[in-house]
């Protein structure tokens, strides 16, 4: 008997080391998260927060509410993630503003209700981030996790994603729930390629732009182009739009991987920062950021002149400097 106890004594131990561990690591992933933009874009976002207005916020705050429907209220991990959601004044989103500068330049090829297409954009916007946002947060606890594949990460990953589909279906355009669906078919691919690919001894920048286009780029680029299948525009502006998208995903990836050189970076990150530190190809690096800003800035070249064009701008030439 005293044996069973021990033993049970001992299981209970470590099952609370476990959820300990599991907290503190969410805990740390959530603040690399809400820390991790780059502060050299964060004086443009705020403009854009004043042209475009906050995003709604409205599923952020259902998810955080079905949140407490799954659990008890006091799993302190649950908690986190829930104040993560609902969290508006410091954590600047930025793939969710740049859809809304993106819908704002839009506007002028809407036809219909200008509010009632204006709260579709943000809308689109807001479901745009939570995918990025549980992404980014299913990548980093799995990748930083002394548990790794632990399946609270991966749950609570596949839950943000599964409801930010359903208020995508619900807005009832195909061609926009196509789109995104290709972004996150890009990253499932990523997801099942990373390990093999990076692993392999040939890795080289082509590879790592590659990789991280089905990482973060695509997201980036659908989502642009999504804004213009939301108001029927094709042709030159929607390929353009598209390419911006790409460009500018990956030159804020690129820059954020260079701004972490010396610190915590997941296996995509650590087989670039194992390139960079080469001399000569560090400098390649720097001038490819700089390609894929210039490259940016083209794709704006036939947008008509804005304030959010302008915003956009700006936060090409801070990704240069």
């Amino acid at each position: 008997m005293f044996r069973v106890l021990t033993s049970k004594a001992t299981w209970f131990q470590k099952s609370t080391y476990r959820f300990n561990a599991v907290v503190r690591t969410f805990s740390s992933s959530i603040a690399r998260l809400q820390s991790d933009e780059d502060h050299k874009l964060t004086p443009y976002l705020l403009r854009a927060t004043d042209l475009v207005g906050d995003l709604p916020l409205t599923l952020h705050k259902k998810l955080a509410k079905d949140f407490i429907c799954l659990v008890e209220p006091k799993e302190s991990i649950f908690n986190i993630i829930q104040d993560h959601l609902v969290k508006s004044d410091s954590d600047i989103r930025l793939l969710g503003t740049t859809v809304a500068l993106i819908s704002k330049i839009m506007e002028e090829f809407v036809t219909d209700d200008i509010q009632i297409v204006r709260e579709k954009h943000l809308r689109l916007a807001e479901i745009t981030e939570i995918i990025h946002s549980a992404i980014r947060l299913h990548n980093s606890v799995k990748n930083n996790s002394i548990f790794k594949d632990n399946k609270m990460s991966i749950l609570i990953g596949d839950f943000l994603l599964a409801s930010a589909c359903l208020e995508l279906a619900e807005l009832c355009k195909p061609e926009v729930v196509d789109l995104i669906a290709t972004a996150l078919s890009h990253m499932s691919n990523y997801t099942f390629l990373k390990e093999s690919t990076i692993s392999d001894s040939s890795f080289s920048l082509a590879k790592w732009e590659e990789m991280v286009f089905m990482k973060t780029a695509s997201l980036f680029a659908n989502s642009c182009r999504a804004t213009c299948a939301w108001n029927n525009v094709e042709g030159i502006v929607n390929r353009n739009l598209y390419e911006f998208g790409r460009n500018f995903g990956l030159a804020y990836e690129l820059n954020r991987i260079r701004c972490k050189e010396n610190s915590e970076s997941d296996h995509l990150e650590y087989s670039l920062l194992s390139i960079v530190r080469d001399e000569k190809i560090h400098f390649e690096v720097q001038e490819l950021s700089k390609r894929y800003c210039d490259l940016a800035e083209d794709n704006l070249g036939n947008v008509r002149d804005s304030e959010a064009k302008q915003i956009l701008l700006d936060m090409i030439n801070a990704l240069r400097s």
